[in-house]
């Protein structure tokens, strides 16, 4: 049996930040961005060290997966016994369930279509993500966790 865990509704009312993330995130989007760091090697090389000695046989969620779905890939990869991908943007959701299947990952990657503080969420025991900024209040993580 799975135990489901109710994320507490962000600041911003009912639905927490849903919305507003949705509307940030799907507008401010850079693809080009995006496809610079998905290439960059040295930097995947160390997410996948990382990652590697943290994840094996554990259930990961990754915040804001992406239209790749990279982190949970890597984490998948790397032995994780489940992945719970969570995208606000319903096509950037849309698209990383196709880089999962791309990957013949969908047995063990779930990539769920919405906002980490409202969706409903197992238990996991590792915590990805890859927020752009510096601060933990960039892109709603300090709500998020």
């Amino acid at each position: 049996t799975k135990k489901m865990v109710r994320r507490e509704r962000g600041a911003a009312g009912e639905g927490g930040n849903a919305t507003w993330a949705r509307e940030t995130f799907g507008e401010d989007f850079d693809e080009a961005a995006y496809g610079r760091m998905a290439a960059d090697r040295p930097r995947l090389a160390a997410y996948g060290a990382a990652i590697g000695r943290a994840v094996r046989g554990h259930v990961v969620l990754d915040l804001g997966t992406g239209p790749e779905a990279l982190l949970a890939i890597l984490c998948a990869r790397a032995g994780a016994a489940r992945v719970i991908a969570v995208e606000v943007v319903p096509e950037t959701a849309e698209r990383a369930r196709e880089a999962v299947v791309r990957a013949g990952l969908q047995d063990r990657i779930e990539v769920i279509t919405g906002y980490s503080t409202s969706a409903e969420l197992p238990r996991v025991d590792v915590v990805v993500h890859e927020i752009i900024g510096n601060m933990a209040t960039e892109e709603g993580l300090a709500v998020a966790v």
